[in-house]
């Protein structure tokens, strides 16, 4: 088949795979570490990224996203609690373990359309691996640390999502 007949014939392919299709492949090409390709295949270039304190777009967005979880939960182990998929809407609920921290409660949402990835929400809360929330000691009071769009450097108010670490506790 010439290359511009397979090109069409590829990305109409795209186009047609299920929510299911997409949101499983994508599954895959995260557990195997290749982003880049999980950007290409699954994610369309204008995603929405929403989170508590974060309303992003594109592979950029979905790029930084993913380094600042790799930096909070380095060498961690991923475990896939629930899948749910209706029509184009997916959620997956999940909890990791690191060497810095755990995640008991996380929760992505995905709205899958024409065979891409339009928009994902991501929640969850960092817990200390050592038994104390969000690394605060329980002794002062405080909530645990919030987290909401992978960024390190804020706390955030509210429910659990991926990110936010005041720098004192780093």
């Amino acid at each position: 088949m010439p290359d511009l007949l397979r090109d069409v014939y590829t990305r109409e392919d795209k186009m047609n795979r299920s929510t299911i299709e997409v949101f499983e492949d994508h599954l895959k090409l995260r557990v195997e570490g290749d982003l880049d390709t999980d950007l290409q295949r699954n994610y369309s270039e204008a995603v929405v990224l929403l989170t508590e304190n974060s309303n992003a777009q594109g592979h950029d967005a979905m790029r930084a996203s993913a380094r600042r979880l790799a930096e909070q939960l380095p060498n961690s182990k991923f475990e896939f609690l629930s899948k749910q998929v209706s029509g184009p809407y997916a959620l997956l609920v999940w909890r990791a373990h690191s060497d810095r921290f755990n995640v008991n409660g996380g929760a992505d949402t995905f709205l899958i359309k024409d065979g891409k990835i339009q928009m994902q929400t991501i929640h969850y809360q960092l817990v200390s691996n050592k038994g104390r929330p969000g690394g605060l000691g329980q002794q002062d009071g405080r909530r645990p640390a919030r987290t909401s769009d992978h960024d390190p450097g804020r706390t955030a108010p509210g429910p659990n999502i991926p990110g936010h670490l005041p720098s004192d506790l780093e």
